[in-house]
């Protein structure tokens, strides 16, 4: 589970938050984080220390460049440094410390190895509670990343009894209307989505997306963030509708900020093909889930998931769209009346089954190129998903069964003559 935002330290946010799929795809593990604010503290030291202050301050910048760049291993190299320094000169229980701790938690948790996450957490806030007190925002940013810790475990009555303290100290410190505010409802929103608590999440969502539009305005990602989480809920809960005006809200936002042809994008208009779908709006899932797939097809590599799910969501439009114009025609075929002999120089009922029959001959060649398009769509995706999961895959027999049914309706179709 990924969504919650964890941080560096400090007050200012560099994040990207994923959407959900529906199955077989998985949520695209993106980490969420925040760069330091500690304050420069020269002021505080012997001059003898000074040399060592801005080395720490170099390694932790560093840091933070080489983490957001996702260059993870210099990432953590350098935290390393940072914090043996930060020991050997200032002290174990000095801010530094904590910070660095911090820091080397979020690699720990970027890795998911949230144990070692956990503990450095736990260290960085136990250092900060006794350096500012109990009510300090460092204490609430340590609060934070170790309720996130907790809840990427399923540890969620503990995470979230976290996030709630972190949320008290900010509200305390910041005021209700903060950016602080806002991240902390929104984490304590994403616990309560994934331990089934429905009901909080949606107040949750809500409420975070009004905090991020009042304090980063209306445009801003973060507001997309909170509309998308909002959306999926009513996806879930079978309201295709209002989740569709969401999904919109966001795409709008995202393509305005992230530009017309991000991943982040082909996301949520994936998403917006889903509920499409589910409202019978097959034009409206097609133009969706094709724009999807080919961001998706320009921005990812060819052994990416997503993109064989994009793949055969928009083989089954086509599929299913095929088979609802050929149910039409048959049933229409089937009710036409019976050709009668006639010796009249101007039959009209002849001249309109004449008629009739050249339209529907006309739908059935749509059917056909509807087939078309669904068919290497399926073989596509087929070949992905058996080269990313193995022969195995159950995803591998649902889209065989389709084809077998998508090749009875292409040698099959139901025709009407001027005799029958």
């Amino acid at each position: 589970m990924r969504g919650i935002i964890s941080s560096l330290c400090g007050a200012s946010c560099l994040f990207a938050v994923a959407s959900v799929y529906a199955t077989p795809s998985n949520e695209a593990p993106l980490l969420i984080a925040k760069l330091s604010s500690l304050p420069a503290a020269g002021s505080i030291f012997q001059n003898e220390t000074s040399g060592a202050e801005e080395e720490w301050n170099a390694l932790t910048q560093q840091f933070v460049a080489d983490y957001t760049a996702g260059n993870i291993d210099a990432a953590e190299n350098g935290i390393r440094r940072a914090l043996a320094l930060a020991q050997t000169t200032f002290g174990a229980a000095h801010p530094f410390t904590a910070d660095s701790l911090n820091k080397l938690g979020v690699v720990y948790e970027y890795h998911e190895d949230f144990e070692r996450a956990k503990k450095n957490y736990q260290a960085a806030l136990e250092i900060l509670e006794k350096h500012y007190g109990p009510a300090h925002p460092e204490v609430a940013t340590a609060l934070n990343n170790l309720a996130n810790a907790n809840v990427m475990q399923g540890e969620y009555a503990t995470g979230e009894a976290l996030h709630l303290r972190a949320l008290q100290i900010r509200i305390a410190a910041s005021g209700e209307d903060s950016y602080p505010v806002a991240q902390s409802t929104y984490n304590l929103a994403i616990v309560y989505d994934h331990s089934g608590q429905t009901a909080n999440a949606e107040l949750f969502y809500k409420q975070a997306a009004n905090l991020w539009e009042h304090v980063l305005g209306a445009n801003h990602v973060n507001v997309a963030n909170s509309l998308i989480k909002l959306a999926n809920i009513y996806a879930n809960q079978g309201d295709a509708r209002t989740a569709e005006e969401f999904y919109l809200r966001a795409l709008e936002i995202q393509q305005n900020n992230l530009g017309p042809r991000n991943v982040t994008v082909a996301d949520s208009l994936f998403s917006l093909g889903r509920v499409c779908m589910k409202q019978e709006k097959y034009d409206e899932a097609e133009r969706f889930y094709r724009e999807s797939a080919e961001i998706m097809e320009a921005e990812l590599d060819t052994d990416n998931p997503r993109l064989a799910v994009a793949l055969y969501s928009l083989a089954n439009v086509y599929h299913i769209r095929a088979k609802h114009e050929a149910e039409y025609n048959n049933n229409f075929v089937a009710k036409l009346p019976p050709q009668v002999e006639s010796s009249a120089e101007f039959d009209l009922t002849s001249q309109r089954r004449a008629a009739l029959h050249t339209q529907i001959s006309l739908r059935q060649r749509v059917v056909q190129t509807l087939y078309a398009k669904a068919e290497p769509l399926y073989q596509r995706a087929a070949a992905m998903f058996k080269e990313i999961y193995g022969a195995d895959y159950p995803t591998l027999k649902i889209i065989h069964d389709e084809l077998t049914l998508l090749h009875q309706g292409q040698q099959s179709p139901r025709s009407v003559s001027r005799a029958d």
